[in-house]
C-alpha cells in the first residue's frame, strides 16, 4: 500500500487518530487497531513504521470500554491536520446525559478540514450527530 500516491520507500506513514467515545465497544476497537498493526510492520514485531495510530479520549485520561477494559495512555484531541484519518469509535447508546460535545466539536473540525472520518459500531451515530453525515453517500468510495 502506498500513501499519497508516493512509493512505499518514499512514502510518510499513514497517521490514524483513534477518537475513543464514552464506554467505546471493545471489539471493533481491538479489531481494526490490530489490522494497523500486522499493517504497519513485517514480521510480527509491532513497530508503528507504515502506520502510526494514537488513541484520544475528550479529556485526555484513560478511556473505559463498554466491558470495562481501559485504554490507557490515551492524548487530548488533537488538531484533526495530523492524521490521514480518524476513526470514532462510538459507545453504549443508552447514556444520553453523558453526550461528548468535544468530541462531537472536534469530528465537524475534522470534517471542515476534510479529514476521511470512520465511524465504527455506535461511532456512526457521532457522525450524525456531529453533522458531518449530511448528504452523504452509504456506498462512498474510498481512495487509496
Amino acid at each position: 500500500m502506498t500513501s499519497r500516491n508516493k512509493p512505499i520507500e518514499q512514502a510518510t506513514p499513514l497517521s490514524v487518530g483513534f477518537v475513543l467515545l464514552n464506554r467505546f465497544t471493545l471489539l471493533p476497537f481491538a479489531a481494526f487497531v490490530d489490522c494497523l498493526r500486522l499493517a504497519a510492520d513485517e514480521g510480527d514485531r509491532s513497530r508503528q513504521l507504515r502506520c502510526s495510530w494514537t488513541f484520544m479520549s475528550s479529556s485526555g485520561n484513560e478511556a473505559t470500554s463498554s466491558c470495562g477494559a481501559v485504554i490507557s495512555p490515551c492524548e487530548a484531541l488533537k488538531n484533526p491536520e495530523h492524521f490521514d484519518y480518524i476513526v470514532v469509535i462510538g459507545g453504549v447508546q443508552d447514556e444520553k446525559d453523558k453526550t461528548d460535545h468535544r468530541a462531537l466539536d472536534d469530528i465537524r473540525l475534522a470534517a471542515q478540514f476534510g479529514t476521511p472520518l470512520v465511524g465504527l459500531c455506535t461511532g456512526v451515530f457521532a457522525l450524525i450527530q456531529a453533522g458531518v453525515m449530511k448528504g452523504q453517500s452509504s456506498a462512498k468510495k474510498l481512495k487509496w
